[in-house]
C-alpha cells in the first residue's frame, strides 16, 4: 500500500520546484522518494540542517557560559550600568563592536 506525504510551504515555492524538477525530468513524489531513500541509507539529510537538537545544545552551552560567570565579577563590571552599557561592553570585548558605534 502507498502512503501519502504531505507538507507546506508557500505557493510560489511549490510552482518554481515543480518547473524546477519539470525540467529535471522529474517530479515531487519521486524527488521526495529520492529524498527518503538517501535518509534511510545515510541516517542523515543530504544537505546541512540546524535540527531542534543543535538548537537545545547550543543553547545549553549559552547557559553554561553565563552560569560561569562569577556573581562578583559581574557586579564589580557591571553594577553601575545600564543594559546598553553591559551588551556594548561585551560585544567590545568580544570585539564585535567598532569603537565609533558609541
Amino acid at each position: 500500500m502507498d502512503a501519502m506525504v504531505t507538507a507546506r510551504m508557500p505557493s510560489g515555492k511549490k510552482a518554481a520546484g515543480n518547473a524546477v524538477l519539470a525540467r529535471m525530468g522529474t517530479n515531487a513524489s519521486q524527488a521526495v522518494n529520492q529524498l527518503y531513500d538517501y535518509l534511510i541509507a545515510n541516517q542523515t539529510l543530504p544537505f546541512p540542517s540546524e535540527t531542534s537538537f543543535d538548537r537545545t545544545e547550543r543553547l545549553a552551552e549559552a547557559r553554561s557560559w553565563i552560569d560561569e560567570l562569577s556573581r562578583q565579577d559581574v557586579d564589580q563590571r557591571f553594577g553601575s550600568m545600564c543594559d546598553d552599557d553591559i551588551r556594548r561592553e561585551r560585544l567590545e570585548r568580544q570585539n564585535l563592536m567598532g569603537g565609533d558605534e558609541r
